[in-house]
């Protein structure tokens, strides 16, 4: 994959998640049921962390400290999922919503920073572009079932 196709998949898979709950009020954007108990919003901040995660990751790549990123394993994500659920479900869908645009602004900076070269390492031995691909347009596909079968409940 290319740096225009990740830009082009990246983008195409944010407008299908705002498109999925576009319309919808405040009120109904904090109604839990997504995913559990999780609300649309607290999807929205959930996905914010790990584009959090992600811009953290390339700014080390581009500061050539690459060896330092940490590479979760399947338990740390479960309990990264909770801390960052009870840490962010108090906030107001506003403050979801604004802190995946932000997270996704800094994101696309930390990766025009990056070389060529950059984005096509593997830092022990994991592709950027693969765990890149799984932060963002991924992890858009994965929730965005979850937001319309939510959604349509709620008709």
């Amino acid at each position: 994959m290319t740096r225009d196709e990740l830009l082009t998949r990246m983008n195409a898979g944010r407008e299908r998640l705002w498109s999925a709950i576009d319309g919808l009020d405040a009120e109904a954007l904090a109604l839990p049921g997504v995913n559990g108990e999780w609300a649309a919003k607290d999807v929205l901040a959930h996905m914010a962390c790990w584009e959090e995660h992600a811009s953290q990751r390339l700014r080390l790549i581009a500061e050539g400290r690459a060896e330092q990123i940490h590479y979760y394993g399947s338990g740390e994500i479960d309990d990264i999922n909770a801390q960052v659920f009870a840490e962010r479900r108090p906030w107001t869908v506003a403050e979801a919503e604004q802190a995946l645009r932000l997270a996704r602004r800094r994101l696309l900076e930390d990766l025009a920073a990056l070389t060529d070269e950059q984005l096509g390492s593997s830092p022990a031995g994991i592709p950027v572009l693969a765990w890149l691909a799984a932060d963002t347009f991924e992890h858009d596909q994965e929730h965005l079932p979850q937001i319309t079968a939510w959604r349509e409940r709620l008709s």
